[in-house]
């Protein structure tokens, strides 16, 4: 009775660490599949707009349950990659957008995306210069209309991911 219980914590002992090992290089073979890269894109993909018009759908369907007047309001939306900031909902934009809270006044004119839709209706984009201001995760003014800020899901990735491997390093199980 004594030796099955030595040999049943010599055995959960050494599985604790065998696992340990197994997570380490399960996270590590899925780092390597991270995007390490963006895709940089001069326009929303599909899954892009999908996403955005889902928010809105949710914000409409289900704002008046969260913040009464919510639902009705109509909110533009700013999303950015690497390469370029998009304005989605606002027909004739001002130039730029105005960060929240420091009220200053970054990027240029918006320009109309050529050859592309937002579900039948136009949008708008703008190079983001290299180095420069990029719009937040977060609410920006355009001209004198409220929008939301976020980044593309993809951006997101890539962006997450490099900012885990410059802090980390590349062994760093993320």
């Amino acid at each position: 009775m004594k030796a099955r219980k030595s040999r049943l914590i010599i055995v959960a002992f050494l599985a604790l660490p065998a696992l340990c090992l197994l997570l380490l290089a399960v996270s590590w073979l899925s780092n390597l599949a991270a995007p390490s890269e963006p895709q940089t894109a001069d326009r929303l993909s599909d899954l892009d707009k999908a996403r955005i018009a889902e928010a809105q759908h949710l914000r409409s369907s289900l704002g008046d349950q969260v913040w009464p007047g919510w639902g009705q309001v109509r909110i533009p939306a700013v999303v950015f990659n690497e390469a370029y900031a998009f304005l989605v909902g606002l027909p004739e934009p001002a130039d730029g957008w105005i960060t929240v809270p420091r009220q200053t006044h970054e990027g240029v004119p918006w320009e109309r995306v050529p050859g592309d839709d937002f579900f039948g209706q136009p949008y708008y984009r703008q190079p983001l210069a290299a180095g420069g201001a990029t719009p937040q995760n977060f609410a920006v003014l355009v001209g004198d209309i409220w929008a939301s800020g976020f980044m593309t899901y993809d951006w997101m990735q890539v962006s997450l991911s490099r900012q885990v491997r410059d802090d980390f390093g590349p062994l760093f199980p993320y």
